[in-house]
C-alpha cells in the first residue's frame, strides 16, 4: 500500500530510498565499529555498502514505481493483482540474493576465516547468519511464489518431487547450516552442520541439473555445476583460493538459477 501511494503522490524514489537507509545507518555504524574498531575501514566498508544498496533499491523501486503508476487504474483487476504479487516477489529475491553474494563477497575479501563457517560463535558471525539467512529465505520465497511451483521435477521412490520441494529442501538445509556450528566443541553438532551443508548444496545442484526442459536450458544448467562444483573444490583440495571464496563461487551459480527460472516463469505466466 505504502508504494501505491507513493507512486500515486509521485513522492520522489530517492527520497524514500535515503529515508530507508537513514533508519539502517546508526545501527549499521555501530556494528562496523564493533567489528573493526572503527577508522578508514570501517567507513570505507559502510560507504560501500551505502552506495550499493541506494543505487540497487533506486533503481529497483524505481521501475516498481514507474510500472504501478502507468497501471494504478486498474489496480482493482484480479489480474493486475497477481501481476503487482509476482513483480514484488522477484524484488524480494533481489533482495536478498544480493544481500547474501554482498556479505559472502565481504567475508572472502577480508578472510579473516578460511571459511564461511569458521565466522561463527566469532564476534564476526552475524555477517555469516545475514549471509545464510537471505539464501534461505530467498528459496522459501520463490517455494511459496513461483507461478510453477507444482510442476513434477522428477519421482523419488514413486513419490512425485516437485519444484517448491526442492526450494524447500534447501531453504531447510540452509537453516540447518545456521543451527548447528561447525566451530561447536560437540562432535555430532560439527558432523550436523557438515551433513546440512553437504545436502544444502547438494540438493540445490541436483536440482539444477534436472530442473531444465530444453536443450540449451541443459547446457546452461551443466555450465553452473561445472563452475560451481570446480570452483568450491579448486579451493576445498588443491587450496588455490580461500574456501570462503569457493562458497562464493558455488552459491552463485545457485542464487542466479532461482532468480532467473523465476522471472523467466513469471512473465510467461503473466
Amino acid at each position: 500500500m505504502e508504494l501505491i501511494l507513493t507512486a500515486k503522490n509521485k513522492m520522489p524514489v530517492k527520497t524514500v530510498v535515503e529515508q530507508f537507509i537513514l533508519l539502517l545507518f546508526p545501527p549499521l555504524t555501530a556494528f562496523l565499529t564493533a567489528l573493526f574498531g572503527g577508522g578508514f575501514l570501517s567507513a570505507l566498508i559502510l560507504a560501500a555498502v551505502v552506495k550499493i544498496v541506494l543505487y540497487f533499491f533506486t533503481k529497483e523501486i524505481k521501475k516498481f514505481s514507474m510500472w504501478l503508476r502507468k497501471n494504478y487504474e486498474k489496480i482493482k483487476n484480479t489480474r493486475t493483482l497477481k501481476t503487482i504479487e509476482m513483480k514484488n516477489n522477484i524484488f524480494k529475491i533481489k533482495v536478498f540474493s544480493t544481500v547474501a553474494i554482498v556479505m559472502g563477497l565481504v567475508m572472502a575479501i577480508l578472510g579473516m576465516y578460511e571459511s564461511w563457517s569458521q565466522h561463527a560463535g566469532t564476534v564476526h558471525d552475524p555477517m555469516l547468519y545475514a549471509t545464510l539467512f537471505c539464501i534461505s529465505s530467498a528459496f522459501l520465497v520463490s517455494n511459496s511464489n513461483h507461478p510453477f511451483k507444482e510442476r513434477e521435477i522428477t519421482k523419488i521412490f514413486g513419490i512425485s518431487y516437485k519444484l517448491k520441494h526442492a526450494h524447500m529442501a534447501i531453504a531447510l538445509f540452509f537453516g540447518g547450516v545456521i543451527v548447528f556450528s561447525v566451530n561447536n566443541s560437540i562432535w555430532w553438532v560439527e558432523t550436523l552442520h557438515l551433513l546440512f551443508t553437504g545436502l544444502a548444496i547438494g540438493t540445490g545442484y541436483i536440482t539444477l541439473l534436472i530442473y531444465p526442459e530444453t536443450k540449451k536450458g541443459h547446457t546452461w544448467a551443466l555450465v553452473g555445476f561445472i563452475i560451481g562444483v570446480s570452483g568450491f573444490l579448486l579451493a576445498y583440495l588443491f587450496h588455490i583460493y580461500s574456501i570462503a571464496w569457493g562458497e562464493v563461487i558455488a552459491a552463485f551459480p545457485l542464487i542466479v538459477w532461482m532468480y532467473i527460472t523465476l522471472k523467466i516463469k513469471t512473465e510467461s505466466f503473466l
